[in-house]
């Protein structure tokens, strides 16, 4: 009985501690995602990748957030109330998604990468806490919705 109990708490801790970091890869987007204390950070899943369409033309590879087939197919739709913080490092050239970041009602500051150069539609939508935006220099292109 005692090792049932054992078992039981050592998966109840392990499952917490996942549940506190939640986190995913989208290899097709060379992306992995993490969110930590409400920092959400997008970052480069493999910088030696070398698929020809993640070149960053230096050697490395970068990454790109996709576009998904609804809102709720964001791998963070449902933490969107846990994120205070985006980090987009280095890397990441593309913010494809619609509203990839919308509807982070507690979103108080993101950091973009000066490589991007493309963001979706609404990609800050009713990000009402978020005060400003610091658009990187090389950023060429904003779609419209």
């Amino acid at each position: 009985m005692k090792k049932i109990l054992l078992s039981a708490l050592c998966l109840a801790a392990a499952f917490n501690l996942y549940a506190d970091n939640p986190s995913g890869n989208l290899p097709d987007a060379n992306m992995a995602w993490t969110l930590n204390d409400g920092v959400l950070t997008i970052s480069v899943l493999d910088k030696n990748s070398t698929n020809e369409d993640f070149q960053l033309g230096d050697g490395t590879a970068g990454g790109m957030i996709p576009e998904f087939e609804n809102a709720e197919d964001n791998p963070w739709n449902d933490l969107r109330q846990d994120i205070n913080e985006v980090i987009v490092e280095d890397g990441i050239t593309q913010i494809k998604a619609s509203s990839a970041f919308g509807q982070c009602y507690y979103m108080e500051s993101v950091t973009l990468p000066e490589q991007l150069m493309l963001m979706g539609p609404m990609t800050f939508y009713q990000c009402s806490a978020l005060p400003t935006i610091q658009l990187p220099a090389g950023l060429m292109w904003i779609q419209q919705f």
